[in-house]
């Protein structure tokens, strides 16, 4: 068994372990780490996906958004129209993929 000095601000030990050769713990709290160039480096290798993904979403708001409004309105335009009206849209949208 090791013998521990008692004494731990003495400047030469004649035990094997002493508690100045040991750990000093300041039981102070951690730092956050740093992690700005990670979150940036990040961004920029996701921001394509993030664009395509909110672009698309407003794309089929807003298309639901007209072709809803337009077979409101398909007593007053007519069926025909209605119908050519619909079929353009399904023709840009196949356009823009």
């Amino acid at each position: 068994m090791d013998k521990i000095c008692s004494y731990p601000k003495c400047s030469k030990c004649e035990y094997e372990y002493c508690i100045k050769d040991g750990q000093i713990s300041l039981n102070l709290p951690s730092k956050p780490k740093d992690r700005s160039e990670y979150q940036h480096q990040y961004y920029e290798e996701h921001k394509t996906q993030k664009s395509a993904y909110y672009t698309s979403k407003s794309h089929y708001i807003c298309k639901r958004d007209v072709k809803s409004a337009i077979r409101r309105l398909q007593k007053d335009i007519g069926k025909l129209n209605v119908d050519l009206v619909l079929q353009k849209i399904d023709q840009l949208e196949t356009v823009y993929k």
